[in-house]
């Protein structure tokens, strides 16, 4: 499966990828993600919001203590 092959199937499997993320897979810039999705006339911007569902298992976010604690000090701003 050549690259361009790669970019598409991850743009249409993981809408929510940014063209980062897609890049680091396939070892090329986000900028040539784009250009590569620009000339398949596909969308260069991710669908938002994302689902739990709409990234690959091995970018789950990482364990924040105060949102399974429900609670957090004051002073912390909890980005969601």
């Amino acid at each position: 499966m050549t690259k361009r092959e790669q970019i598409v199937m991850y743009r249409k499997k993981y809408p929510s990828l940014t063209l980062q993320e897609i890049g680091e897979k396939v070892h090329l810039t986000g900028e040539r993600v784009r250009q590569i999705l620009k000339s398949e006339n596909l969308t260069t911007m991710g669908y938002f919001p994302r689902k739990a569902d709409s990234r690959p298992p091995e970018n789950l976010y990482k364990f924040n203590p105060y949102i399974s604690a429900g609670t957090a000090p004051m002073n912390v701003r909890i980005k969601r």
